[in-house]
């Protein structure tokens, strides 16, 4: 999913401004692209010109040139010298504004379905291919619609649009990774619920016509090998469906009037990009072959728990097909979201996945086809320009069916509606957002703390952590002054002067925390400059990344090798072996494989990807200003990983099986992994050891947690479930896998003081004890499970419970069209 700019130029006077008059704006490109040019005498001249032709809403001078550039449009604003462009007054922004009120479609007194019905029946089908097109669908002048921005990326922080005027730039927070490894979904809610109202704020004061995230990514990071594994929230399905349902909850708002629209993605099975320098597979020819068992019991479990809970009202369709069916074309996979997972919403693809569908799967004979599949298939929105060049032509010659279209533009014109967008004249809270709203120090704040909460320590042998203070450290590692990569992608505008120069870095964070200077090296090739800065400090904190694209993956680029870089490999063990004591931070997206180093140093911080403000985390907990507690949201497997298990086959068992619930070797660390500078004991009480087949209610699990250090600490209750006497199930289930433990509840318990008990109790919903069977079936069995909390050495075992019954309940069936 690439990215574009959107409009960001301030249009606070542009609504009130008569036709004909011009507001302008120095060394500014204003608009996409151009329906004419010619050589005028001034910026003035220029307007002149736009204000004679109906379609022209602004222009561009070039003042070194004399040309006068005519727009249709001001999706897009660039700073640069020597241009002036501007408005002459016919910018619309809200829909059903005077004199375009008096359409039946802005009609308050009718109902919503009423009035789209009227305005779809006014489109025609030569406009309803820009209507239907994304990044942006343009002016409608006759009927007062605006131009309408659809794809803000918001991952972690608003993005596609510039910062304000004033040098505030929106909130940036962690990485999907990071937020997971915190095990507190009220940071995913807060970050969100921050998101949308700084969208609200940029939106209502006209510098981003955009209500609409695309956004969160909700795709399981099956494999460390996947390039994105940075935007997912993890490898367990629970944790990635709580992860979007918060999301969503947060950004839509609890009104009647949605705060901003969410879009899941990338609906589904997707997790490729382009792993063609090994076996050829590209993520816009790829062909994910997934079984009914893989299906039901992992690709969609998320997708299903956040739909029934959230009630999301996008989604977008991935570039892959799924067992012969192209997503984003086909009626079977659409009816699978639609009528069996309950979405009501409107689908978008990927860019330009409609045209992968003839171009590049040869599903369809023809780009004409292909567009009769997509918007026959149900997707409602083409980011790209397959629609546009090719929708009009494709009903003309009755390849498409027109009602078709009229339902792609119902589904889409209603997101607008739910946004409140049609209703200009009717207040809500929403409307009172501005957009002194973004950045506030509070969203700073609350950024900071998602990143500490993040934060997991996997090894602190002698208590070497925290450091004491005014200690003589050396910082060294090729982003120990840069503060770009701890930001991950997808993130927004950081710096108002289109750097990333303005992030901390964690050289100089963790002097400041020190209150004493530290030395730094950076250039992880000169070995010996590394060695002499080391040997002249006491304490050496070595940071590791694999920030860079072809370390660590990136959209587009799928990772070869999980192992540490080669250079910086070299470097860690020569820093290793030079007698210091050494404290190893991790910064990654997809996890790197420690092996060796791991048994090498005496302190581990697992970082991932904090966010702008994960350098002051990270030096904060290195001297105990902060209490880590995170927890792995992923395994971490050694580096020979990559040879047991073929990354195209989207097979969890196959090879040495994937993730914790499967996985039959041993990791380097294992899912749900983190150790604290405090230590705790637990203990637990099923209050639940019995239930039926047919039992709604939640299973009860009570669980104390004493802490029994020196230190306060949070402490992250995980509860996951094992089937005993699985002889006996497997013969029902016809030979389908049976999860090795399956994570059923967890809870962050805060800040746990010394000698002090915190009870919690855990509800369990009885359905995370389902099974499903070869066909894709999910029921509950007559069985018995176990329950444990923690992993490794904390675990502790919580009893056992029966489920009783004469026969299973099915809880759902998969549709198959293969």
């Amino acid at each position: 999913l690439l990215f574009a700019s959107a409009l960001s130029v301030p249009l606070h006077s542009l609504q009130q401004s008569s036709e004909g008059s011009c507001t302008t704006y120095t060394d500014t490109i204003l608009g996409a692209g151009n329906f004419s040019n010619t050589q005028t005498s001034s910026a003035e001249e220029c307007c002149s010109l736009c204000s004679t032709f109906p379609k022209c809403v602004a222009f561009t001078f070039e003042i070194l040139t004399s040309r006068c550039y005519l727009k249709d449009n001001v999706e897009i604003q660039q700073p640069i010298a020597n241009h002036t462009s501007g408005t002459n007054g016919r910018v619309l922004w809200s829909p059903c504004m005077p004199p375009y009120d008096q359409f039946p479609f802005c009609d308050v007194n009718l109902s919503v379905a009423d009035r789209l019905d009227d305005l779809v029946n006014r489109i025609s089908i030569d406009e309803a291919a820009a209507q239907l097109t994304a990044r942006q669908s343009p002016v409608l002048q006759r009927l007062g619609l605006p131009s309408y921005y659809w794809g803000t990326n918001a991952i972690h922080g608003v993005q596609n649009t510039f910062c304000l005027p004033s040098k505030v730039c929106p909130t940036s927070f962690p990485t999907p990774v990071s937020l997971a490894a915190s095990f507190n979904t009220t940071n995913v809610f807060v970050m969100a619920q921050i998101i949308g109202k700084e969208m609200r704020g940029y939106f209502n004061d006209k510098y981003h016509n955009s209500l609409d995230t695309w956004s969160p990514t909700i795709n399981l990071a099956r494999d460390p090998r996947w390039g994105r594994c940075v935007e997912s929230p993890g490898e367990d399905p629970m944790l990635s469906g709580d992860f979007g349902t918060a999301y969503t909850l947060g950004v839509q708002g609890n009104s009647n009037i949605l705060l901003a629209a969410v879009t899941l993605k990338h609906w589904f099975a997707y997790s490729l990009e382009n792993y063609t320098l090994v076996s050829g597979a590209n993520r816009h020819a790829f062909d994910a072959k997934v079984s009914a068992y893989d299906m039901a019991s992992t690709y969609l479990v998320a997708w299903r728990r956040v739909i029934t809970q959230a009630n999301p009202k996008g989604v977008m369709c991935s570039y892959n097909m799924v067992n012969g069916q192209p997503t984003c074309g086909s009626g079977n996979i659409t009816s699978l979201l639609r009528d069996d997972l309950g979405f009501d919403g409107y689908i978008t693809s990927d860019t330009d996945a409609i045209n992968d569908i003839f171009v590049n799967h040869h599903y369809s004979d023809s780009l004409l086809v292909a567009v009769k599949d997509a918007i026959e298939g149900g997707c409602d929105i083409n980011s790209g320009n397959t629609y546009l060049n090719n929708l009009a032509s494709s009903v003309n010659q009755s390849i498409t069916d027109m009602n078709a279209v009229k339902s792609a533009l119902w589904r889409s014109y209603r997101i607008r509606y739910l946004l409140g967008l049609f209703d200009p004249q009717t207040d809500h809270p929403y409307k009172h957002i501005h957009s002194d709203i973004v950045g506030a120090p509070e969203h700073h704040a609350a950024s900071l703390l998602m990143a500490q909460q993040g934060l997991v320590l996997l090894k602190n042998d002698r208590k070497l952590l925290p450091l004491p203070k005014k200690s003589n450290v050396a910082v060294i590692g090729r982003i120990a002054r840069y503060g770009g990569d701890l930001l991950g992608n997808y993130y927004g505008p950081i710096c108002w002067d289109n750097t990333l120069n303005c992030v901390p870095t964690l050289a100089d964070q963790i002097a400041s925390v020190n209150e004493l200077p530290v030395s730094v090296w950076t250039n992880v090739s000169n070995v010996a400059g590394a060695l002499a800065v080391a040997k002249a400090a006491d304490i050496v904190v070595l940071v590791i990344d694999n920030g860079l694209k072809n370390e660590g993956g990136a959209e587009g680029l799928d990772r070869i090798s999980i192992g540490l870089a080669a250079n910086q490999l070299q470097l860690a063990h020569a820093i290793i072996s030079s007698g210091k004591e050494v404290v190893m931070v991790i910064v990654d997206g997809g996890v790197i494989a420690i092996d060796d180093l791991k048994d090498s140093v005496s302190a581990i911080l697992q970082a991932f990807m904090p966010g702008y403000h994960g350098a002051q985390a990270i030096a904060q907990a290195l001297f105990g200003d902060v209490n880590p507690a995170g927890r792995l949201p992923v395994t971490m497997y050694s580096s020979d990983f990559v040879t047991q298990t073929n990354f195209t086959d989207m097979s969890m068992t196959s090879g040495s099986g994937r993730t914790y619930r499967y996985y039959r070797g041993t990791p380097l660390y294992p899912f749900g992994f983190g150790l604290s500078y405090t230590t705790f004991t637990v203990t637990t009480n099923l209050l639940t050891t019995s239930i039926t087949v047919s039992t709604r209610d939640p299973i009860i699990l009570e669980v104390s947690v004493t802490n029994t250090g020196d230190v306060a600490g949070d402490y992250v209750v995980l509860v996951f479930s094992t089937l005993l006497e699985r002889d006996k199930i497997e013969p029902q289930l016809n030979g389908a896998p049976i999860p090795i433990k399956q994570m059923i509840g967890y809870q962050r318990l805060a800040s746990i003081v010394p000698n002090r008990v915190q009870t919690t109790y855990i509800q369990i919903d009885p359905e995370t004890l389902a099974l499903t069977d070869d066909d894709g079936t999910v029921a509950m069995y007559p069985s018995q499970y176990e329950l444990l909390v923690g992993v490794s050495d904390e675990q502790v075992s919580a009893g056992s419970i029966e489920i009783t019954g004469t026969a299973p309940r099915i809880i759902s069936k998969l549709r198959k069209w293969w």
